[in-house]
């Protein structure tokens, strides 16, 4: 069972990866690494986490 989900944010319209790392003298490149995109809309990826999360369930409770 998956007792936690921990993320670094929640939304890709703040992420503080937008600067992180980033050479001052090179041009920024929009990070997308959340979970929701920048109209904090929910991506697939969040779908398929809900999907593994609920066979993942199932499967424990075929388990004797």
């Amino acid at each position: 069972m998956i007792d936690c989900v921990t993320t670094w944010g929640v939304a890709d319209d703040r992420t503080w990866l937008d600067g992180f790392g980033m050479n001052r003298n090179l041009p920024k490149i929009k990070q997308h690494p959340l979970l929701f995109d920048e109209n904090r809309q929910a991506k697939p990826c969040v779908y398929q986490l809900i999907d593994a999360a609920e066979q993942l369930c199932r499967y424990k409770e075929a388990e004797p």
